[in-house]
């Protein structure tokens, strides 16, 4: 009898993993998740992005520096290593079932067409005309109202903050490499003046991210965006821009300790 019983639980414990294993995600689900959902050309576009933002912020830096600084900030924010903390995220986080769900909404017609609105407002290109035409962005109170909806949902605020707060960083310390490499980087000053920053534009930050939202969108009909809240809500949906996050989180902070080990 006691032999019978652990063959069971040996069976029982056998079937239980391959079950677990079959539920995994799969790489080739995960990749597909990435592509459609546009994650991989946001951060492929990130360091170009930051680049652009450089030069914006600092009109006078010159030809040579930007160079220097785009440079940097490709090796930095390797999209390869940030794809793969995502990539590491979502197979915690998401069931091959759950994923699965999640694909078939980026597969739909308007999933498609929202990620890709979502994958333009992301390049240097787009991040331009939004400087140009904030303003009547922002006056579009249903538009902004819809995005401020979104901005709940996905807890974009907090997150954008966390995101703004590391590029600020790995700005700042980039431009100081680039022009003063010699120079040790003081991280503690830098990160009290960026919260000091932030803490006092924090509601205008709030306001423009919520406007960069509405950017997004601008193009979207209104049952679209209707019908992408209540798919936001679902909970394939939620665990999959968790882990997105989450990634991202961790590997802009692996990206800015890089940055900092290469002084």
């Amino acid at each position: 009898m006691s032999y019978l019983k652990k063959t069971l639980s040996i069976l029982l414990l056998f079937s239980l993993s391959l079950f677990v294993y079959a539920d995994k995600v799969e790489d080739n689900t995960v990749f597909e998740l990435l592509v459609l959902s546009g994650l991989k050309s946001q951060v492929e576009s990130l360091p170009a992005t930051i680049v652009a933002l450089i030069q914006q912020s600092t009109p006078n830096l010159s030809n040579e520096k930007k160079k220097q600084a785009e440079v940097l900030f490709a090796d930095v924010f390797n999209s390869d290593l940030v794809l793969s903390d995502v990539s590491n995220e979502i197979k915690k986080t998401l069931t091959e079932q759950e994923a699965k769900q999640v694909l078939a909404w980026y597969e739909s017609n308007t999933g498609s067409r929202i990620a890709r609105a979502e994958e333009y407002a992301s390049t240097p290109k787009a991040m331009m005309e939004f400087q140009k035409i904030a303003a009547e962005i922002m006056s579009n109170s249903e538009l902004m109202s819809t995005a401020q909806k979104l901005s709940d949902e996905l807890k974009l605020v907090e997150e954008s903050v966390e995101f703004q707060k590391t590029v600020m960083l790995a700005t700042m310390v980039g431009l100081s490499k680039a022009d003063q490499p010699d120079k040790p980087v003081d991280i503690e000053q830098l990160e009290g003046f960026v919260d000091m920053q932030l803490g006092q534009a924090k509601s205008q930050i709030e306001q423009m991210i919520t406007a960069q939202l509405a950017f997004s969108y601008k193009d979207i009909d209104k049952s679209s965006m209707a019908q992408y809240l209540d798919v936001l809500k679902r909970p394939s949906m939620k665990k999959f821009n968790a882990s997105n996050a989450e990634g991202t989180k961790t590997a802009l902070n692996k990206a800015l300790d890089r940055l900092l080990s290469a002084q």
